[in-house]
């Protein structure tokens, strides 16, 4: 799934930043294929009508200070799966936070880590990759990877 999130940190200390992030991943369409012996055969692509929205929060732990540094982290939050084919937009969005106490919505823990580095001034990259654990019957495993870019002030 692919989708759109933003994140926001406060140092609490030299190596250590609490975050905040949300991201909402719009939509996952897959491929279904048939066989008919009178007029042959045909794929079509399919969207799934699922919608993923995730919120976390915890602490991020530098593991050293330069141009660019490795770090690992550990968050907790939620993770709410919404099943429906309203369009992509803001509206499905908002829908969404609206209703997530009448939704899908599931306890998670992020267990991960990444590198951030400068490339002019307070303007970077980071890259995040963790295991997404959401509880639901026990724990299930998602990978993560996150990518983009990021302004310090």
């Amino acid at each position: 799934m692919f989708g759109l999130g933003g994140r926001a940190g406060v140092g609490l200390f030299p190596h250590l930043m609490l975050e905040g992030e949300m991201a909402y991943d719009f939509n996952r369409g897959f491929e279904d294929a048939f066989t008919n012996t009178t007029t042959g055969g045909g794929v079509s692509f399919i969207t799934s009508g699922t919608k993923t929205l995730h919120g976390l929060f915890g602490p991020r732990w530098t593991l050293q200070r330069g141009r660019i540094h490795p770090f690992v982290e550990a968050k907790v939050g939620f993770i709410n799966y919404m099943f429906n084919n309203e369009p992509v937009g803001f509206n499905s969005f908002v829908n969404q936070i609206q209703n997530l106490r009448l939704q899908n919505v599931n306890a998670t823990l992020l267990l991960g880590g990444g590198l951030e580095g400068r490339i002019v001034g307070p303007v970077g990259l980071r890259m995040d990759v963790g295991d997404e654990m959401y509880f639901n019957n026990g724990a299930q495993h998602g990978l993560k990877v996150t990518f983009g870019p990021i302004v310090r002030f």
